[in-house]
């Protein structure tokens, strides 16, 4: 309501020494009006010095013959995160302290770009920022992009600049966003994140095989078992399930394990008989076995349990028994009569080979048998052909003895398995 009015405003300004060395800078910039009112006359600025602010600033507005006091903004760090610590309590079932393993971590660096933990492990995160603080917000978001509700962190009262969050049981990867804002009342340009990998437990790992019989059985027969069962975090027990029939009761047997989860068991079926457990054989049964085994987790939805290979075995009689090994022995006699003559053929080849690079002629001779009699008359070969025509002979043999080799190996391999020997 003043009778003179100033059409235009000016801000002096001058900035701070903000280092050694760098040199303070002085200047005035006018404001313009921008709102009128019956009482009021509205003036703004938002241009350089007062856009990208990079030192301390002192100013005055002034207006015909009245100014502002002077004004001071000062130039502050924006508050960010520069440690994360991580303390971890992991689930009862993976501890083991004798051994040392597992037991809770209390400071475990934060590696940016997402940590791994256990699920089911109690979180706890701790947070150091760059100055002290007035508050801390802290929101989780889980995997399926559900975010909770903001919450206060924790301020140290003997370190402003400290700050906990207690993340609790983990059940699933999710993501902790952190908003600063320090004690000048300066909030973070933009929000800090931690990211954490829930690992899941897995099933154990059951490769179990039967060492030296095949698919047939006597009713007293001893089943060898030999193999390796493991889990990332131990396992809590392995036994074997046996079954004479598709209509029979299923019967379990533990299993010990070695060290290492090595598995070497046998299942005796005399001891069965004697000792009168009803699990009985008899010729015609065919007996279902399977090796399974059960880790230690106890949390929501566990243990976990895994079953090998499911073995079907046919119940003979002796005699039955008998005949068929005999069969048996003599295919494989047949197959390996096979496989030595064609490794004796190989042989005789390579020699060959070997004596056409002293000799010469005889290689001559027979590399022309490559060719029919009219080929030689109409086009009689240089000397340099028939070298040629020799050194092509030779690499056809090498090469012929190769693939044969290959052949012959994965033929004995294959007997041996089915002989029942590794």
């Amino acid at each position: 309501r003043a009778r003179v009015v100033p059409q235009q405003c000016t801000i002096y300004y001058r900035t701070l020494q903000a280092a050694p060395g760098v040199r303070a800078e002085r200047g005035s910039v006018t404001m313009g009006s921008f709102r009128d009112t019956d009482a009021w006359r509205h003036f703004w600025f938002d241009g350089k010095p007062l856009k990208g602010v990079l030192a301390s600033l002192e100013l005055e507005v002034r207006g015909n013959d009245f100014r502002t006091p002077p004004v001071r903004l000062e130039v502050v760090d924006s508050p960010a995160v520069v440690e994360t610590l991580l303390d971890v309590v992991y689930p009862s079932y993976m501890v083991d302290e004798a051994a040392g393993v597992r037991l809770p971590v209390v400071g475990q660096p934060y590696v940016p770009g997402g940590t791994f933990v256990p699920v089911g492990s109690q979180v706890t995160l701790h947070f150091r920022a760059n100055k002290p603080l007035r508050r801390a917000e802290v929101i989780t978001v889980r995997g399926a992009g559900e975010q909770s509700t903001p919450v206060e962190g924790t301020l140290e009262a003997a370190d402003p600049q400290r700050f906990s969050h207690a993340v609790g049981t983990l059940a699933e990867s999710l993501e902790v966003v952190v908003l600063l804002e320090d004690a000048d009342g300066v909030a973070a340009d933009r929000p800090y994140r931690v990211f954490l990998t829930a690992i899941e437990d897995q099933p154990p790992q059951v490769e179990v095989t039967l060492r030296g019989i095949g698919h047939a059985v006597t009713p007293e027969v001893m089943i060898p078992l030999r193999g390796k069962v493991e889990d990332d975090y131990g396992v809590g027990r392995t036994w074997c399930e046996l079954q004479p029939g598709e209509a029979a009761d299923v019967a379990s047997r533990p299993l010990e394990l070695g060290k290492g989860g090595t598995l070497q068991a046998v299942i005796d079926f005399r001891q069965e008989r004697l000792d009168k457990t009803g699990l009985a054989l008899r010729p015609g049964d065919k007996l279902l076995l399977v090796v399974k085994a059960e880790d230690r987790m106890d949390l929501a939805g566990g243990p976990h349990v895994a079953a090998g290979d499911r073995f079907t075995l046919d119940v003979v009689t002796p005699e039955e028994l008998l005949a068929q090994l005999e069969i048996r022995e003599i295919g494989l006699r047949r197959r390996f009569e096979q496989i030595l003559e064609e490794m004796t053929q190989l042989r005789d080849s390579l020699l060959r080979v070997k004596a056409s690079l002293r000799t010469g002629p005889e290689e001559a001779a027979a590399a022309d048998e490559l060719r029919s009699d009219d080929d030689l008359e109409a086009r009689p070969l240089t000397p340099e052909q028939k070298a040629q025509r020799q050194a092509e002979l030779r690499l056809l043999r090498v090469q012929r003895a190769i693939q044969q080799s290959q052949k012959s190996v994965a033929e004995v391999l294959g007997g041996c398995r089915l002989s029942g020997h590794p």
